[in-house]
């Protein structure tokens, strides 16, 4: 009897519900951008982007935290020292220059904003995120066992300093322009990235549905009147009212966090599920181009609007041409440059990513084994199971899924008396039991094979037949 340790941990599923949030926010940041109405910045775009990267963030930190950071920053930064490369020589050729040079250096590391010209604030705008975000990161491996220790203390801190901020108990610019904005951005959104802590931990899916509905509306509702009673500059925009924007982003978040939707239409590859499967994958496998591009994108659409005479056709016709310009500049930026992203993913560069095959319900069973020849060594194993471990979900989506082509393989022996053991992630969730834990001894023919570790499987069944219920035993 041999013992094995499995060589890779087992893949994990993709949450498509993230996946579709994530195209909701980054299409709400173009629309609020375009149109920078107050009734707009009510839908907390850039709160639950930084609750996704935070409940995703702490399940890489729970693998290896170097590996969860260092992959995090190589996708954060390599767009931007891309971006840099295009954009500062431009801006100087055209006689910009930095109040002093070592500002630069944040164009490396975005500790503060990048500096840039007053005329190129359409690009040195949004790249507040960037830096907020590479804080709230290598913040992340402190966050979380705290986090985890003392939850309600890690997140009534920021929220207490945000608190004072709105309320003007604190003045953050005494800490000077550049720290003062990292304080007032970080206290913000902190609490919706700790929000996303617990997500991952399932505290907000264990937690009683009524007691999120409540506090949720609660804080949503805080928000907004805090907004309309504290208006900035006689305007009610949540961007502009740091108080309001934590408040409402954070019951929203809650409540955007506790439902857990299969989105089983986003694994399809027919209409009507092809076109918006695609644009979900598209949105988020070019996030971040599209997030640095789409402001300069709308800049430059109005004076090619105007060239084009689309403000012949109304003030109205004119905007929605030039929205359709900048939507087509942004598609140009995305078939330009995307390929930057899968280089900062490690993954192999494309111009634009293309739907994997939809694999067949066979596939996701597991592999199939097969008997070798007789007088033939049973071949080693790697692990408890012969399944091919798939790529990391964060990072790349896999071409293909599931084994090889179910057509090419030996049909195998009906052996009435095997253990079929499913794997979580092998077995369809249609048809999935309730999970349990075992300590597994898989045997198989001539081999037996015993777990060194707990598995989370689904079923461990007696079976002929794979996917067969009852199966039928036979007397020898």
């Amino acid at each position: 009897m041999t013992v094995r340790q499995p060589s890779k941990a087992p893949p994990r599923d993709r949450n498509r519900y993230f996946d579709v949030l994530r195209a909701a926010c980054i299409a709400y940041v173009v629309l609020y951008h375009m149109f920078p109405l107050a009734v707009f910045s009510y839908w907390p775009r850039m709160g639950l982007l930084f609750a996704i990267a935070g409940s995703l963030t702490a399940r890489s930190l729970d693998t290896s935290t170097r590996r969860a950071v260092g992959r995090r920053l190589r996708r954060l930064l390599v767009p931007l020292w891309a971006t840099a490369a295009l954009a500062v020589p431009v801006m100087v050729g055209f006689g910009w220059r930095p109040e002093a040079r070592w500002e630069l250096l944040f164009w490396v590391v975005p500790f503060s904003d990048p500096p840039g010209a007053d005329w190129a604030g359409a690009l040195t705008e949004p790249l507040w995120y960037l830096r907020t975000y590479l804080w709230l990161l290598l913040l992340s491996p402190l966050l979380l066992p705290l986090f985890r220790r003392f939850p309600r203390m890690t997140v009534l801190v920021p929220a207490t300093v945000a608190v004072a901020i709105g309320t003007g108990l604190f003045d953050v610019w005494t800490l000077g322009e550049r720290f003062g904005a990292v304080v007032r951005d970080a206290s913000i959104y902190l609490p919706c990235w700790l929000l996303g802590f617990a997500h991952r931990d399932e505290w907000i899916a264990h937690a009683r549905r009524v007691t999120v509905l409540v506090a949720g509306s609660v804080l949503a509702v805080a928000g907004v009147v805090w907004a309309f009673t504290h208006p900035a500059s006689g305007s009610v925009d949540l961007n502009l009212i740091p108080l309001a924007q934590l408040l409402f982003s954070a019951g929203t978040v809650l409540l955007l966090l506790r439902p857990a939707p299969a989105w089983a239409g986003l694994e399809r590859r027919w209409w009507p599920y092809l076109p918006a499967n695609w644009l979900v994958m598209i949105v988020n496998r070019r996030a971040m181009v599209i997030y640095l591009w789409h402001n300069v994108a709308l800049a430059l659409s109005f004076p090619i609007g105007s060239a084009l005479g689309v403000w012949g056709l109304g003030t109205a016709a004119g905007t929605a041409a030039c929205f359709v310009l900048a939507l087509v500049l942004v598609g140009l930026g995305v078939v330009a440059f995307g390929w930057i992203e899968d280089v900062s993913a490690d993954r192999r560069p494309t111009l634009l990513p293309r739907l994997p095959a939809e694999p067949p319900l066979s596939s996701l069973r597991g592999p199939v084994r097969t008997r070798p020849p007789t007088g033939a060594p049973p071949a080693a194993t790697d692990g408890v199971t012969d399944a091919v471990t798939a790529p990391d979900p964060e990072t790349t989506v896999p071409d293909a899924v599931g084994g090889d082509d179910p057509a090419t393989r030996a049909p195998e022996p009906a052996d009435p008396w095997a253990l079929r053991l499913l794997r979580a992630d092998q077995f369809p969730a249609e048809e999935s039991r309730p999970v349990r834990i075992v300590h597994a001894v898989g045997i198989a023919g001539g081999e037996v094979r015993v777990a060194p570790t707990t598995l989370l499987v689904r079923e461990v069944a007696w079976s002929a037949f794979p996917g067969q219920d009852a199966p039928v035993r036979t007397s020898s």
